[in-house]
């Protein structure tokens, strides 16, 4: 199988990526995932390329 088509899509209308999705499978207590987000800057970084 080839791939012959590729779609990017910029604002979120095709998926609803949230890092807190798989995130809040991992931690049990929703601040120390917060904590553990903005350490990484995760959040501030895919607010970035969402726009």
């Amino acid at each position: 199988m080839t791939i012959n088509t590729v779609i990017f899509d910029f604002g979120n209308v095709l998926l609803d990526w949230n890092p807190r999705y798989v995130y809040s499978e991992i931690f049990e207590d929703e601040q120390e995932m917060e904590a553990f987000l903005e350490s990484r800057m995760i959040l501030s970084r895919v607010q970035e390329c969402s726009g």
